[in-house]
């Protein structure tokens, strides 16, 4: 597959349903192995069609942005930015890359840096010299990709909760 054969633009009204739907698909293909098989059965594609609909559409005078990929009629992944959300790093300084999800028929075909790369550009834009992102200990496709983007760990770690089960994650960063 190519880049041209799908389409990457931001999210808008309307998406809600189908980020949220993504968003717990790409958890199932993605964390299986990786987190409790009860978590991914508690996720509840309802409450993230909600959450992201409540989102949606973004406010183009604020910071966040998501992009999302379609090819044809399908969402077929998406990528999320905003000011950094950690206490130890400044939020003027540094940006994060809050999201970054496809759907595993879309692995290893050039769609994570066609995703990540408007996100990059952005905070850039907004003036950011950092840009970090959290991933699930134990993800090595992930690390791998973020690695040849120019991510590296910082040594932060920390461990989420997700309906009552662990999250580990590393932090990474890269400057801008």
């Amino acid at each position: 597959m190519t880049q041209t054969e799908w389409t990457i633009r931001l999210a808008e009204d309307g998406d809600g349903p189908r980020l949220g739907q993504l968003h717990v698909d790409a958890w199932h293909e993605a964390y299986t192995g990786l987190v409790a098989d009860e978590l991914l059965a508690s996720l509840d594609v309802s409450e993230r069609q909600a959450a992201w609909s409540s989102r949606l559409p973004i406010d183009l005078s604020e910071p966040n942005r998501t992009w999302v990929a379609e090819v044809g009629d399908e969402l077929v992944g998406f990528a999320g930015c905003c000011p950094c959300r950690d206490k130890d790093l400044a939020p003027e300084d540094c940006g994060e890359i809050s999201a970054a999800y496809i759907r595993a028929a879309y692995y290893d075909r050039g769609l994570g840096y066609a995703l990540i790369g408007p996100t990059l550009r952005h905070l850039r834009a907004c003036g950011h010299r950092v840009a970090t992102l959290w991933v699930l200990q134990g993800n090595e496709r992930a690390i791998r990709f973020y690695e040849r983007v120019g991510f590296k760990a910082d040594g932060a770690e920390k461990t989420g909760h997700r309906n009552g089960h662990p999250i580990p994650e590393r932090r990474y960063r890269m400057t801008l």
